[in-house]
């Protein structure tokens, strides 16, 4: 299982990539952020790469 952040200071972006990639059942998406800060707290929380 793929564990992925998004990480895009753009929301409707977030949301494309959300939506494309949803429905793959080898990828789950531990969350998305709009700035470094947070996707550095969102890494440290969630761990998405194992």
């Amino acid at each position: 299982m793929i564990r992925l952040a998004i990480a895009e200071d753009h929301q409707a972006l977030i949301d494309g990539l959300e939506l494309l990639l949803k429905y793959e059942e080898d990828i789950s998406i531990v969350g998305a952020v709009n700035d470094g800060e947070a996707l550095l707290d969102l890494v440290r929380l969630n761990s998405p790469m194992w």
